[in-house]
C-alpha cells in the first residue's frame, strides 16, 4: 500500500489506500488464483478474510460467492461480511451507537454508503493522536468526510458485484479446524496471527467504541501455537495453503510452495501446503539502489514492428524526465508518473491523478502528457495521446498498479491550455467538451475520449498511415 505523504494533505483528501492496510500482497493474491485453477473444488474457505483480497482472488479463478466461506474477528470484516452475506444482516452486528457514528452515516441513501459510513466510523475512532501525521489524517478523515465516503462508496459496489452471496461468520480461526479435518472437495487459505497476543492485540479503539462484546474472546496466540495448529491439520482431508513467517513453524509433511524474502530485517514469508505441489515460487527484495535508467528516443525509424510501452516510476523519477523534456515546468501535482516509451526510448512522460479512480471516477485523469521533442517525428506527442485512450494501455496500467485491479475506466480526460481554440495534438483524437477564453489569451479546454478497443500496435500504423508523425 502506498504511505501517506504529508504534501497529500494541501490536496485536500487523504487517499482510500492509505485508510484501511493489511490487504494480502499481490503474489500470494496469484498463489492462491493459480492453486485454485488446478482443479474445481466445491467450495473455497478463508476464516481469516481480512479485507477480502484472497476473496476476490478466488472469484477470478471461476467460483461464484456462493461457493465462498469467509469469516474474521475484527470489525471491518465484519461490517463488510454480514453486508456481503445474504443470511445475515448489519443489525445483527448489535453496533453500539455513538455521535461520531452519526456523523459519518446520516448521508447514507443506501445501504451501500451506510457501510460506508461504518467504515470510515471505525477508521477514524482507529487513528490515534500519537504524532502529528496521525493527528492530521484524523482531521482530514472528519473535515474531508463527504469525499472519503464517496471513495469507499464506489469501491464497496465494486466489491459487492464480485462478492455479493458470499457466507460469513464472526469466528476464530481455531473455530473451524474440525470441518477441515473432516471436509474434502475443499480449498483453504490460512493468514495466521503472527505476533505474541494474536488476533486480541488487533482489536483497536473500533472495536470497543462500536462494537463493545461484539468479537469472541480468544486467548493468548503464542508464536508456538502456529505449528500446533498446522501440525493437526497435517492429515486434513481439505487441501489447505498457509501462511507462515518462520521456518520452524513448518511442521513435516507440509510442502514448501513459496518463498519470499522480504529483506535482511524482515522475516522470510513461507507459503506452505498440506499437499505436493509441482510449481515453486521465490522472490529476492528489490534492491534499495535501484536505478531507473532509460536512454532518450534517437531518432530512429518507428515502424509498425515498434514496441510501443509505459512503465510507471517513483514520483521522483517522473519529475526528473518531466523536467527533462520540458525545463523548469514547476511541480505537476501527478499521484502517478507513467513513461512512454517506444523500443525501450523515452518518447514521453504522462502525470495522471489515478487516485480519482477509487472514488468512482469512469474517467482516467491526465494531469500531463510531456513528449520529447523530435526533429523526425515532429508530431510524436500525437502518438502517446492516442495509446493513452485504448484498452491495451488499461490492462498495462492495471498490471502495474495493482490497486487498479477492481476499477476500470471507459473515458481519459484532460485540461490543457492552449493560444487556439483546439490543442492542435488532439484534434481527432479528443473530442472538446469545454471550452473557456482567458483574460489574458488563449484558451482553457477540457477534453474527452472514449477508451479504444485498439492494441498498441494498431495505434502505431493508425498514427503512421495519418501522416501526423512526420
Amino acid at each position: 500500500m502506498r504511505c501517506l505523504s504529508r504534501s497529500h494533505y494541501s490536496k485536500g483528501v487523504a487517499q482510500f489506500n492509505t485508510l484501511f492496510l493489511g490487504v494480502s500482497k499481490a503474489e500470494r493474491r496469484g498463489i492462491v488464483k493459480s492453486w485454485l485453477e488446478r482443479r474445481e473444488y466445491k467450495t473455497f474457505e478463508d476464516p481469516s478474510v481480512g479485507t477480502y483480497a484472497v476473496a476476490i482472488a478466488a472469484i477470478r479463478a471461476g467460483y461464484k460467492p456462493g461457493q465462498l466461506i469467509t469469516g474474521d474477528l475484527s470489525l471491518l470484516s465484519s461490517i463488510l461480511g454480514y453486508y456481503l452475506d445474504p443470511y445475515h444482516s448489519l443489525d445483527e452486528l448489535h453496533l453500539t451507537p455513538t455521535e461520531e457514528m452519526d456523523y459519518f452515516t446520516k448521508t447514507a441513501r443506501d445501504e451501500e454508503e451506510y457501510v460506508a459510513g461504518l467504515l470510515l466510523c471505525a477508521k477514524y475512532f482507529d487513528t490515534p493522536t500519537s504524532n502529528l501525521y496521525n493527528v492530521r489524517l484524523k482531521g482530514n478523515i472528519w473535515k474531508e468526510r463527504d469525499a472519503h465516503l464517496l471513495s469507499l462508496t464506489g469501491q464497496i459496489r465494486a466489491l459487492s458485484s464480485a462478492c455479493k452471496g458470499l457466507t460469513y461468520e464472526v469466528q476464530d480461526v481455531r473455530q473451524v479446524v474440525s470441518r477441515l479435518m473432516e471436509q474434502d472437495d475443499r480449498a483453504c487459505w490460512l493468514s495466521l496471527p503472527t505476533v505474541k497476543g494474536g488476533y486480541t492485540k488487533q482489536f483497536q479503539e473500533s472495536e470497543l467504541r462500536m462494537w463493545h462484546g461484539g468479537f469472541l474472546a480468544t486467548a493468548d496466540w503464542r508464536p508456538t501455537d502456529t505449528f500446533d495448529y498446522l501440525l493437526n491439520l497435517t492429515e486434513a482431508k481439505t487441501d489447505i495453503l498457509a501462511i507462515v513467517y518462520d521456518e520452524d513453524h513448518i511442521p513435516d509433511g507440509w510442502d514448501r510452495i513459496a518463498a519470499f524474502d522480504r529483506g535482511p530485517k524482515a522475516p522470510t514469508e513461507y507459503i506452505i501446503s498440506n499437499r505436493p505441489w509441482e510449481r515453486r515460487y521465490t522472490r529476492a527484495p528489490r534492491s534499495a539502489k535501484q536505478r531507473f535508467y532509460y536512454e532518450l528516443f534517437d531518432e530512429h525509424e518507428i515502424t509498425p514492428e515498434s514496441v510501443l510501452s509505459f512503465r510507471l516510476v517513483p514520483s521522483a523519477v517522473g519529475e526528473y524526465y518531466r523536467d527533462l523534456l520540458v525545463h523548469k515546468m514547476g511541480p505537476s501535482g501527478a499521484y502517478d508518473y507513467i513513461l512512454a516509451l517506444i523500443d525501450g526510448q523515452i518518447i514521453g512522460i504522462v502525470g495522471s491523478m489515478t487516485s480519482d479512480l477509487y472514488r468512482g471516477w469512469e474517467t482516467f485523469p491526465v494531469n500531463f502528457a510531456t513528449c520529447l521533442t523530435s526533429k523526425r517525428y515532429p508530431k510524436l506527442g500525437r502518438l502517446i495521446r492516442l495509446a493513452l485512450t485504448t484498452t491495451d494501455f488499461r490492462l498495462e496500467l492495471k498490471t502495474q498498479i495493482r490497486a487498479l485491479e477492481t476499477y476500470t475506466w471507459t473515458r481519459v480526460g484532460q485540461t490543457t491550455f492552449c493560444a487556439g481554440p483546439t490543442p492542435s495534438q488532439d484534434r481527432g483524437i479528443f473530442k472538446v467538451v469545454e471550452r473557456t477564453k482567458l483574460k489574458g489569451g488563449g484558451y482553457k479546454v477540457r477534453l474527452y475520449s472514449d477508451v479504444r478497443e485498439m492494441t498498441y500496435k494498431e495505434a502505431i500504423e493508425r498514427w503512421l498511415q495519418s501522416g501526423k508523425g512526420a
